[in-house]
């Protein structure tokens, strides 16, 4: 775009063969993707919720920062434990909330006081 607002003739073909696509990705896929992890997640959250008040659950699952840096690691980090250079799969950032909400202390458990 010029500082007026026109369009450049030369960057109209360019922007044309993007259209649709967001970082390389068709933005449709993307957004059906992004949708399922969505119900995916709220699904989770809805049976974590549906629990709260289950005496049989634990409130705490104890571990240390060692522990728990390990087992987010397991599904963060690429071959064996390098930094990963990409973002996470849909069924990693599933697994990240499950870890999430495992870990989390249930502060409304009827046995936390």
């Amino acid at each position: 775009m010029c500082k007026e607002g026109v369009e450049k003739t030369e960057d109209a073909p360019h922007k044309a063969s993007h259209a649709g696509m967001v970082g390389g990705v068709d933005a449709d896929l993307a957004r059906t993707q992004h949708t399922a992890v969505y119900h995916r997640v709220s699904a989770l959250l809805g049976q974590y919720v549906d629990g709260m008040g289950d005496r049989g659950k634990k409130v705490i699952k104890f571990a240390s920062p060692a522990e728990i840096l390990e087992v987010f690691g397991s599904v963060c980090a690429d071959d064996g434990g390098a930094e990963r250079e990409r973002g996470a799969s849909a069924d990693e950032v599933v697994r990240l909330c499950e870890l999430v909400l495992d870990y989390s202390v249930r502060t409304s458990s009827p046995l936390f006081f």
